[in-house]
């Protein structure tokens, strides 16, 4: 994928027919059904392959998962807006993947609305999707481990759930505390006792 001269590889996982609990599988045929879209953005130095164990249960639980690939990530990126806005062309592309000749083609709900999720640097970019380069497509997410990326775009509606170790010492938890309180949206908090950054 691309946007203006940003170039990256994504990864979409959904829901797929035969034996559940198996690994991904490249062009497998998708289950029966129509699935909303939960995108979800690695953090520094991770991979959507370093992150199965957050984005298979996402597609287990019956969404098409797109997972960018940034492997120069960086905090300039994350903080001028470009993560976000390139998350953005991301939903973009994978919803226009309905009418494409391959899957999951005719399988994603266009109709619903998106979700989004993330972690470390991720997570920070999905909460910039909240604040300064509001997505005014997405219904629901899940910035993990963030810290606070501004004040809330009141062109976004979402639900929002952040996760966060209160032992995390790369983003501290105070920070995503305040984002949480800035929100006026449904949301939550969900904090991970005695666990830290990663884990």
């Amino acid at each position: 994928m691309a946007r203006g001269s940003r170039r990256w590889t994504t990864y979409v996982y959904y829901p797929a027919t035969g034996t559940p609990g198996r690994s991904p599988v490249t062009s497998t045929p998708v289950a029966q059904g129509v699935f909303p879209v939960c995108e979800f953005m690695h953090g520094f130095s991770s991979s959507p392959q370093k992150s199965l164990a957050i984005i298979r249960p996402l597609a287990e639980a019956g969404f098409i998962v797109p997972a960018p690939h940034f492997a120069n990530l960086s905090g300039q990126d994350v903080y001028n807006g470009n993560q976000s806005k390139d998350v953005s062309e991301v939903i973009t592309r994978t919803l226009a993947l309905n009418t494409a000749g391959e899957p999951p083609a005719g399988h994603i709900n266009t109709a619903v609305g998106v979700g989004v999720s993330g972690h470390a640097m991720g997570g920070m970019t999905t909460h910039g999707l909240l604040t300064s380069w509001p997505g005014a497509r997405i219904t629901a997410t899940i910035p993990m481990s963030c810290v606070d990326m501004g004040n809330p775009s009141l062109a976004v509606r979402a639900r929002v759930l952040f996760t966060h170790g209160d032992r995390d010492g790369t983003c501290p938890i105070s920070s995503a505390r305040q984002a949480f309180r800035e929100l006026a949206a449904a949301m939550a908090f969900l904090t991970f006792r005695g666990d830290g950054h990663s884990n």
